[in-house]
């Protein structure tokens, strides 16, 4: 049975690939490693809140670290980390498992990431990955793209 965030990706058409793992890709090393790609191949998507307690996905390159004053300063906000505790409440998914196609919030891809052919993000579980052509997620999701990383 197809869950609700895969039937949401293929009726979005963004071409995804759907790899799925017996072994946990919680990580970006071990979901490199699983999916035969660099780190920094991988994005974590990191789950923030603003004042009004609305979710903000941001989207770096596995390699990258969040500047959370470059986010807010971009988005006009006041952010915060969300809580583990919170992502299940908020955006319906496990710690670990964000996903980059959620129904509501706002979703920030970092240059870098923009300039990727293919995102390989989670899988909405933490033993699945999706790999999706940029251009389409782009395309489709219209997420504000800057510089949002440590440089």
């Amino acid at each position: 049975m197809m869950s609700d965030f895969r039937r949401r990706i293929v009726e979005m058409n963004l071409d995804a690939e759907f790899l799925d793992f017996s072994a946990s890709v919680h990580t970006v090393e071990d979901a490199a490693q699983a999916a035969g790609v660099s780190v920094s191949a991988m994005t974590k998507n990191l789950l923030l809140v603003d004042e009004l307690n609305r979710p903000v996905i941001a989207v770096l390159s596995g390699t990258d670290r969040l500047d959370v004053q470059k986010l807010a300063t971009l988005l006009g906000r006041r952010l915060r980390m969300a809580k583990a505790s919170e992502v299940q409440e908020l955006i319906g998914f496990e710690a670990g498992a964000v996903p980059l196609v959620v129904v509501e919030g706002t979703l920030v891809l970092d240059v870098d990431v923009a300039e990727k052919p293919f995102i390989y993000s989670s899988g909405g579980t933490t033993r699945s990955l999706v790999k999706i052509p940029t251009r389409k997620l782009i395309e489709a999701m219209k997420p504000l793209v800057g510089d949002i990383a440590f440089r």
